[in-house]
């Protein structure tokens, strides 16, 4: 039986240069997406590594909405003993102490928030090894964070301790450094000495 010839359309016309570029630029995209896959994955698990101690401070809920909660109010802060001479518009309650809230600001499109609140719930901004008990916060500043369910998180900020604390649960914690978090206040509310005409307003 003789063998079918395969027509001229048949027929591989493609030199073996070519067919070796072709084969080269399949594997040169392949290689492509691999690393793509491999640069999402590497950068969800070190995400996951940086956010893994400061999640089992806050608890998954307040985290979440720290990171992701599209409304987030600045609080200025002052000793409610004396609201009428503070100015308190509302006050704060931890256990036997009265904090009033003194002066509030949107904040969650100000320059610098973005950075801001990622810092909250990275491991490095914390100092694990420093005590919590050896000094006396003095509260000063707050940042409320709401993503409309009604269940709002809110962070108390003492810099003279370099301490941020969640009410809700207690928990504590030293940052290495509050000057960012200070200055972002002071961009809000002003300088604490500053003449109350100079400070921002809405």
């Amino acid at each position: 039986m003789s063998k079918r010839r395969r027509s001229p359309k048949e027929i591989d016309t493609r030199s073996p240069a070519e067919v070796h570029r072709r084969l080269s630029s399949r594997w040169a995209l392949l290689a492509m997406l691999l690393l793509a896959l491999a640069a999402v994955v590497g950068s969800q698990w070190y995400y996951s590594r940086i956010q893994q101690r400061p999640l089992a401070l806050w608890g998954k809920a307040p985290a979440t909405a720290i990171v992701k909660s599209p409304v987030a109010v600045a609080l200025l802060l002052g000793k409610a003993r004396q609201p009428s001479k503070a100015g308190t518009i509302e006050t704060i309650h931890m256990g036997k102490t009265q904090i009033g809230v003194i002066d509030r600001r949107m904040v969650a499109n100000a320059p610098g928030f973005s950075h801001l609140r990622a810092s909250l719930v990275n491991e490095a901004s914390f100092d694990w090894e420093a005590p919590t008990d050896n000094c006396e916060p003095n509260w000063e500043y707050g940042l409320e964070f709401s993503v409309g369910d009604g269940n709002n998180t809110l962070l108390l900020f003492a810099p003279n301790c370099r301490q941020v604390q969640l009410p809700q649960s207690g928990a504590t914690a030293t940052l290495r450094t509050m000057d960012g978090i200070v200055k972002f206040m002071h961009e809000q509310f002003g300088e604490p000495n500053a003449d109350p005409k100079e400070k921002r307003k809405d």
